[in-house]
């Protein structure tokens, strides 16, 4: 009895846990159902809940995705900065980001645009939802300061420094496409594995990026 008590304290008394305990629910809801079938009610079954309970820590389906979302962010972000110092390569290391990526995409990704689509256009952000933006835009840091660490092609370098934005914007849309197309049927069709697709794509980048010309200057008249 004095076991059975020390645990039930253990799991409910602590606000923490009992806010994790919620989290790992949806985590798992979220896996099975998707979150356009995802509801409060599951959720709060499985973590042995009321409903009311659940909405004391998270008002809607909609934040605890994005609260599950930011967290999953923030977690690869570490999962990535020994895999961006140990990386030989460029090559090398597009391909351990994509498949540290995939995984992620399968369960988080995939739902972004329709809870994108939930919420109120117009509004200004939420502080989670900015938590959200700031997890996505901080992944790039460590994976493009090990970039120009590995670059030793000039010319890729200087098309980089060119166009930073537009290059992060196209590896982040392939990375994301690549992992899209292999969440589902369509990577079986063609009987390709995912790590030859992505080895062809980031080569196909790299020649790509060192095939550019440098932008014209808007601001420079002396042309002819």
């Amino acid at each position: 009895m004095g076991v059975a008590m020390t645990a039930l304290k253990s799991k409910w008394g602590d606000r923490e846990a009992r806010r994790e305990d919620i989290l790992a629910a949806a985590r798992t809801c979220l896996a099975e159902q998707g979150l356009q079938a995802l509801n409060i009610r599951d959720i709060a079954r499985m973590a042995q809940l009321s409903p009311g309970t659940v909405y004391t820590y998270f008002a809607s389906k909609e934040e605890l995705y994005a609260t599950l979302y930011a967290e999953r962010m923030e977690a690869l972000l570490e999962e990535l900065r020994p895999v961006c110092a140990a990386a030989p390569d460029l090559e090398s290391l597009f391909i351990a980001i994509a498949e540290l990526y995939l995984p992620m995409y399968r369960l988080y990704g995939r739902e972004l645009n329709v809870w994108s689509r939930q919420r109120v256009a117009g509004r200004e952000p939420t502080a989670l939802e900015l938590r959200l933006l700031s997890a996505s835009r901080n992944l790039f840091a460590p994976v493009f300061s090990a970039a120009l660490r590995l670059s030793a092609d000039e010319q890729l370098i200087r098309a980089y420094q060119a166009r930073p934005g537009e290059v992060m914007a196209l590896c982040w849309i392939c990375l994301t496409g690549l992992a899209e197309h292999y969440s589902g049927d369509r990577g079986q069709m063609h009987g390709q594995t995912y790590e030859a697709v992505a080895r062809l794509t980031i080569r196909t980048l790299l020649a790509g990026l060192k095939s550019l010309t440098p932008p014209e200057d808007p601001t420079n008249t002396n042309q002819g």
